[in-house]
């Protein structure tokens, strides 16, 4: 099975423009996966008063890490080179072949490091085109 992770960024700009729906549309989801990384994430500028959470948590389910994932995931936190929530979205991608969806060169470079293939915004917003 295909499929794809989207980080804080995508989820976050596509929300604040209240088109969460062309992502669902084209990624072909009833509810955006996200990781539980990315969940901690998006609650944080709820601390602040901003409501955009609220539609991306409304409109995502939570896929959670494999024990294989897990091991994964702790090898690449120890690296120290990208985020707890990046770290997580590339090794579920790494292990079920899904695709990294980011606006993050950094994190971006580091997944096909590990042979995840990732897409940026210019090409969602191309696709959607």
């Amino acid at each position: 099975m295909s499929g794809f992770l989207l980080d804080t960024d995508i989820l976050s700009i596509f929300a604040k423009a209240n088109a969460l729906a062309l992502l669902h549309n084209l990624l072909g989801y009833d509810r955006l996966p996200i990781t539980t990384g990315v969940f901690n994430e998006i609650v944080v500028p709820l601390e602040y008063g901003y409501e955009f959470p609220h539609r991306i948590i409304a409109a995502a389910t939570t896929v959670l890490m494999l024990p294989d994932e897990v091991a994964t995931f702790e090898a690449l936190r120890l690296e120290g080179a990208v985020s707890a929530a990046d770290a997580e979205i590339v090794a579920i991608c790494k292990h079920r072949a899904w695709v990294y969806v980011t606006m993050d060169r950094v994190a971006a470079r580091y997944a096909e490091k590990y042979g995840v293939r990732s897409v940026d915004l210019h090409a969602v917003l191309k696709a959607i085109l």
